[in-house]
């Protein structure tokens, strides 16, 4: 299993293999009262990407900085760049050894020299990933340099780290993330669930739930062994998270459980969903040749009811999908009779266009509804079973569409001296050759149609439409009274009628 490299941060090189998420440092000083800035060792903890999340009073002497100006900077922003260049080299070991690194430390202040020894050590979970990396250096100025000295300085360097270390690991259950999976455990989902709900009744959004079960995964831990089994649940996590949108969460519901609740979406889009998460697992292989299936139950929260009796229903409908054949999604309609209102042309759930939308620009606003219009064609399309050749029409048009709408978009941007268009037309471009890309594996009969559209309606579209875009309307508006250019024949980019 590959992890991916994550980007420099501003205190040196990228270090692969790292994880994105820093640690809340609040919490490890919450539980060591008093160890940080009592002790007269320096000690500091920072993030994945080199910048310091925590020092204490006496780190702020080791970099002879203010300790409360550490935070948030690295070792390049504190140190001249020989220390800086040590440093670096001392942490990028201990980070490739997996263990701490010592060294001996000789530099002038203020026309003095001042000794230290510094430790800089990994600090890993237990699937022995990094989670952060610890500094501690002790100031021998003062004190006799002898052998016995040092291996003293270093044991407790070494007493600290393992301190460090029970405090992350206890930090981590703190947080409410399964250690295993990296997904919410119960207690993160039960203090977000009741939030979720209220904004959902608030606002008359639905949202949706899927209850995911691993099938037969006794018989995966029985047959390759547990470890394969847990390198199974961590898979099945990680795919889940491909496909599900930002705005979705995944929890670890139980041993080979999950459950994904999904803001904004009724049973219609709840169905893509699952059935995306179903063909990803299913597809793709642990370790090689261990093949997985999973079984899922979607369920609209309906208004009165608990969030128990609401993930009870998605439960049911799980077991459905076991008793059904397994490797299947199952839907509850019991609470969700109005979720998708049946129209004349037979029609489903529909993506709506909202006042907030509106960039200021008439061009862009007429020609974004006019691609909500044909994403909601396909939506149609998809959801009722076309015939692939139909399906394959519209998705042409609205690439079509797309392509258009991009171009005039970047001409409004230029007529207006937008600060970021270069970044904005690389995106452009990158989503247009993608979607050309999957347009044709579709249609060769490669890709999934769950697939295709999620690219297509959910990325191109809708979030890049209401993420990228929004970057630029506040400057678009600004500009309103200024010239903005029309598409080539004064017309806006293809409306449809359905």
């Amino acid at each position: 299993m590959t992890r991916e490299s994550l980007p420099a941060g501003r205190a040196g090189l990228p270090r692969p293999g790292l994880p994105s998420e820093p640690m809340d440092l609040d919490a490890v000083r919450g539980l060591l009262p008093g160890f940080f800035d009592q002790s007269e060792v320096a000690i500091a903890v920072k993030a994945p990407d080199g910048r310091y999340l925590f020092a204490n009073r006496a780190y702020g002497r080791y970099v002879q900085a203010a300790q409360e100006s550490i935070a948030g900077r690295g070792d390049r922003d504190l140190m001249p760049a020989e220390r800086f260049a040590a440093a670096d080299e001392a942490e990028r070991a201990a980070l490739r050894l997996g263990r701490s690194v010592s060294r001996d430390e000789r530099f002038v202040v203020d026309g003095q020299t001042v000794s230290f020894v510094s430790t800089r050590f990994p600090i890993l979970d237990e699937c022995r990933r990094v989670a952060g990396i610890g500094v501690l250096a002790m100031d021998l100025t003062e004190q006799a340099r002898d052998h016995a000295e040092a291996q003293t300085a270093l044991r407790a360097t070494e007493r600290a780290n393992t301190r460090l270390r029970t405090a992350v690991e206890t930090l981590e259950q703190i947080a409410g993330t399964d250690r295993l999976t990296r997904a919410w455990n119960r207690r993160r989902f039960d203090e977000v669930v009741e939030s979720e709900i209220h904004r959902s009744v608030r606002h008359g959004r639905p949202l949706s739930v899927l209850m995911l079960d691993i099938d037969h995964f006794k018989r995966v831990n029985d047959e390759h062994g547990h470890q394969v089994g847990d390198r199974v649940l961590v898979a099945v996590a990680r795919r889940v998270r491909e496909v599900m949108r930002k705005s979705d969460s995944l929890t670890r519901w139980g041993g080979e459980e999950f459950l994904v609740m999904a803001p904004d979406s009724g049973l219609a889009e709840a169905r893509v969903l699952a059935e995306r998460i179903r063909e990803r697992v299913a597809s793709c292989p642990v370790d090689g040749d261990v093949r997985v299936t999973v079984s899922i139950g979607a369920a609209v929260y309906a208004a009165g009811e608990s969030a128990g009796e609401w993930i009870h229903r998605a439960d049911r409908a799980m077991y459905e999908a076991k008793r059904a054949g397994r490797d299947r999604v199952e839907l509850d309609r019991s609470g969700s009779a109005d979720d998708e209102p049946a129209r004349a042309d037979g029609s489903f759930v529909q993506l709506a266009w909202r006042d907030a939308f509106h960039s200021g620009n008439e061009l862009i606003d007429t020609q974004h509804r006019a691609l909500f219009q044909v994403s909601n064609e396909l939506l149609d399309a998809v959801l009722s079973g076309r015939p692939q050749q139909e399906v394959s029409a519209i998705v042409a048009r609205l690439l079509a569409d797309v392509v258009r709408h991009f171009r005039d978009e970047e001409r409004v941007l230029v007529a207006t001296s937008y600060a970021g268009l270069v970044e904005h037309a690389r995106e452009h471009a990158l989503l247009a050759a993608k979607g050309t890309e999957l347009a044709k594996q579709y249609a060769e009969g490669t890709l999934s149609v769950g697939s295709l559209f999620q690219f297509l309606v959910y990325d191109m579209v809708a979030l890049h439409m209401l993420g990228a875009d929004r970057k630029y309307y506040p400057w678009v508006s600004a500009h309103v009274g200024g010239t903005s250019p029309r598409a080539d024949a004064g017309e806006p980019a293809h409306s449809s009628s359905g």
